[in-house]
């Protein structure tokens, strides 16, 4: 149905953006607009240690919708603006299949750090030109490459700053009260623009871990009956699994106290007989120790030693 959405959390989303504007066999790309100060690369290099580096949201837009481009553009623009906020880069594409257009957001959890304050050199930076390091000012072949109280700048020209180029990941995108905020103002909009004229039309919600989806998969298919009717077999496969695993687990358990009672048994078996050795071996070697101890006492050294001691 139009209007119905997903929110994918995407392991990296400057792959992802590589592939969402190629249009394939089956599918055009109808709009593609970006509202960016930083790439998507910067993105992912920021997040390399959460492996978490945005998300994406699709929409089923209305047929209605692709019969005048300008207007899909403010509309698309409109979600895009309500739907995340200000102060985030973001990225769409309109992709059509002959049968219906989907709208793919790209977007981060992370506000652009936009307090942040430029790097200034504190004092003038002097090199020689044919050897290109730093030097004094009066040397020979010496220039001004760096004035104090000038940006610093980083290898492609742009201006260094002090601190963090993002803020902190907002959970509110991961939360139920995003997915009720971004319902309301996706039939909000399709209201305004007259694609929905049912006034208890209700959308359909799926939040997807792209972990779960295959990462060769070109594109994530749109919520639609048939999914949810999948999804419904796959939670029944699962719970199927589960209980399998719980009866597994029980005959394992059952083996392993066999095995315990029977370990008990054969070490017990062992023991009876270790003494049955033993008792045998001191009878029969008491006597020849008995019989070397009396030798020992009436020989006639033995007897001067003791002599000698008292």
């Amino acid at each position: 149905m139009i209007g119905d959405f997903l929110n994918i959390e995407l392991q990296d989303i400057q792959e992802r953006s590589d592939i969402l504007d190629k249009p394939t066999k089956n599918e055009v790309v109808l709009l593609h607009a970006k509202a960016m100060k930083y790439e998507w690369k910067e993105y992912a290099f920021f997040e390399e240690s959460t492996h978490a580096s945005g998300r994406e949201l699709i929409v089923q837009l209305p047929e209605e919708a692709l019969n005048d481009l300008m207007q899909l553009k403010k509309l698309c623009d409109s979600l895009a603006e309500r739907g995340i906020g200000e102060n985030r880069d973001y990225e769409y594409v309109i992709r059509w299949n002959q049968k219906e257009a989907n709208f793919h957001l790209l977007y981060s959890e992370r506000k652009k750090n936009v307090g942040r304050t430029p790097r200034i050199y504190t004092r003038d930076f002097w090199y020689d030109k044919k050897t290109n390091r730093q030097a004094k000012p009066h040397a020979k072949n010496a220039e001004l490459r760096f004035e104090e109280g000038t940006f610093q700048r980083d290898r492609s020209g742009k201006i260094k700053y002090e601190g963090p180029a993002f803020l902190e990941r907002d959970p509110f995108f991961a939360s139920e009260n995003w997915y009720r905020h971004m319902e309301e103002t996706i039939l909000k909009l399709f209201k305004e623009y007259g694609f929905i004229k049912d006034e208890n039309y209700d959308l359909c919600v799926i939040d997807i871990d792209e972990k779960e989806q295959d990462s060769h998969s070109e594109l994530v298919p749109v919520a639609t009956p048939s999914n949810l009717i999948y999804l419904d077999e796959r939670r029944d496969s699962t719970k199927q699994k589960s209980e399998r695993s719980v009866e597994i687990s029980e005959k394992i358990k059952g083996l392993l106290t066999i095995g315990s009672v029977t370990c008990q048994k054969i070490g017990s078996g062992i023991s009876t007989g270790f003494k049955t050795v033993f008792k045998e071996i001191n009878k029969r070697v008491s006597p020849f120790f008995r019989n070397i101890k009396r030798k020992l006492v009436n020989a006639p050294f033995f007897k001067k030693l003791m002599e000698f001691i008292s």
